[in-house]
């Protein structure tokens, strides 16, 4: 895992890349990140069938810090960072919610913590869940999670935006991407 020192230098070296990034979002062992400026709500439906052809229905919902989104007890949302990320095929990225927002239990990944080498120029898209017993406001640019950011042992065959589904998703937040039997 890399020290702030290791971030500034793969920062400075175009290893990673962060924007809008602020030497203020610097944690010992990784990065700040913040709220987007929109989240999708999912619309209930009856059932669905991975295998079949679906079109998940979502509500956009844009946030800012005048108008921010309510998230509910046993709610889930998409969110995105406010920033917009690169990391390179030499290193890895792994997100984690605030523990400051766990303790009131708000989760802001479910399961899709690992950014792969080669994300390009995109915010990453948050799972946001609140667990917790009462309601939570989301505003705009408030500090969400923090990415940690470690090495390869060696720099990976490929870019993951040469295969990843989500590759042309490139502003705002990203609704899943289906795809017919298993993959």
């Amino acid at each position: 895992m890399l020290s702030d020192k290791d971030i500034l230098q793969a920062l400075n070296d175009g290893l990673l890349s962060i924007d809008p990034f602020d030497t203020k979002q610097l944690r010992p062992a990784g990065i700040s990140l913040h709220l987007g400026k929109e989240v999708l709500v999912p619309k209930p439906m009856e059932l669905i069938d991975l295998r079949a052809s679906l079109d998940l229905q979502y509500e956009k919902h844009a946030i800012t810090d005048k108008k921010p989104f309510i998230i509910q007890p046993q709610q889930f949302v998409l969110g995105h960072t406010e920033e917009i990320i690169s990391v390179s095929t030499k290193l890895g990225f792994i997100i984690e919610g605030r523990s400051t927002l766990a303790r009131l239990g708000m989760s802001v990944e479910q399961s899709a913590t690992i950014v792969d080498p080669g994300h390009h120029q995109r915010p990453i898209t948050l799972e946001i869940y609140n667990c917790g017993p009462s309601p939570i406001t989301l505003y705009q640019g408030m500090s969400v999670a923090k990415a940690l950011v470690f090495q390869l042992s060696s720099e990976a065959g490929r870019s993951f935006d040469e295969y990843a589904r989500y590759a042309s998703q490139k502003s705002g937040v990203g609704k899943p991407i289906l795809r017919l039997k298993s993959e």
